[in-house]
C-alpha cells in the first residue's frame, strides 16, 4: 500500500484556513491526494498561508460538488467521527494500518466532516468502517488539521520505516495476556476476591495496555518482569509464615 491509493476528502468544510493546515500535515506524511465536496466558498489565498511549504498542493486539490461523485470509483471508505454510534463496523488505528498491506489494489477514501457538525449520519452510512482517534471524555473533538495530521502520521508508519525510521516494535498480544493473567496470580496471592476487584483489576489493566496498542515490545516485558519479581516475593512470604 501506498501513499497514492489513499485520498482524504473534506465534506462541507468551512474554514479554508483548516484546509491550508490540514494539507500541510498530509504533505509531511508523503500524502497528496486531497478532495473537497461541497465547500461554498474557498479562499485559496488563505488556504496557501497556512499550508505553508505545502502551498504548490492547494492548486492540485480535487473539488467534487457530491460525495457520490468521489465515492462511485472507491472501493474502501473510512469515516472519522468523535461520536460513535451503535450499529457502526469500527476499527481503531493500529487494526487499520495493519490491514493497510492487504489493501495494495484498493483505492480508499478517508472522509472528514465540517468543523462544527461532522459527519452527518447519512455520510457515515456509506462508511465500509469507522475511526476515532481516544481523545479525553471531556474534550473529544479535535481540530480538523489535528485530526488529519494523527491519522496520517500512524497510517504513514507502514512505510516509515522502509525509509529507516526506527519505530518501536508493538508488544504482541501473547506478551499482553502473560501480563493480565499475572493479575489473576497477583489478586489471588493477595487474598482479592473476584467479585471485590480481580476481575475489574484485570479489565483496567488490559484498557491501559490497549491489547499491545499503547506500549512497545520492551516496555511490556520490563511490566512483565517486575511481575514475576513481584509475584515470587509474595510466594516465598507466603510460604514463610506456613
Amino acid at each position: 500500500m501506498n501513499a497514492d491509493n489513499i485520498e482524504f476528502i473534506f465534506i462541507n468544510p468551512r474554514n479554508s484556513g483548516n484546509i491550508g493546515s490540514a494539507t500541510r500535515a498530509l504533505a509531511n506524511f508523503g500524502f497528496r491526494n486531497i478532495g473537497i465536496v461541497n465547500m461554498w466558498r474557498f479562499d485559496s489565498l488563505q488556504a496557501i498561508k497556512m499550508a505553508a511549504s505545502a502551498a504548490p498542493l492547494i492548486s492540485t486539490i480535487n473539488f467534487y460538488k457530491t460525495c457520490e461523485e468521489v465515492l462511485s470509483e472507491k472501493t474502501i471508505i473510512i469515516g472519522t467521527t468523535a461520536k460513535l454510534r451503535k450499529n457502526m463496523n469500527k476499527m481503531n488505528i493500529y487494526d487499520f494500518r495493519e490491514q493497510l498491506p492487504k489493501w495494495q489494489d484498493e483505492k480508499i477514501a478517508i472522509l472528514f466532516g465540517s468543523e462544527k457538525t461532522g459527519l452527518t449520519n447519512r455520510e457515515l452510512e456509506w462508511c465500509d468502517y469507522i475511526l476515532q482517534v481516544p481523545t479525553d471524555d471531556e474534550y473529544p473533538s479535535l481540530n480538523l488539521a489535528q485530526a488529519v495530521l494523527i491519522i496520517a502520521f500512524e497510517i504513514s508508519k507502514n512505510w516509515m520505516e522502509k525509509k529507516g525510521f526506527n519505530l518501536p516494535k508493538r508488544a504482541s498480544h501473547e506478551i499482553i495476556n502473560h501480563i493480565t493473567n499475572y493479575t489473576d496470580d497477583l489478586s489471588s496471592l493477595m487474598d482479592i476476591k473476584k467479585e471485590s476487584g480481580a476481575d475489574k483489576i484485570k479489565r483496567v489493566m488490559r484498557n491501559i495496555l490497549g491489547n499491545g496498542n499503547s506500549i512497545s515490545e520492551k516496555e511490556a516485558k520490563t511490566i512483565l518482569w517486575f511481575l514475576k519479581k513481584i509475584k515470587w516475593q509474595l510466594e516465598n512470604n507466603k510460604l514463610k509464615k506456613e
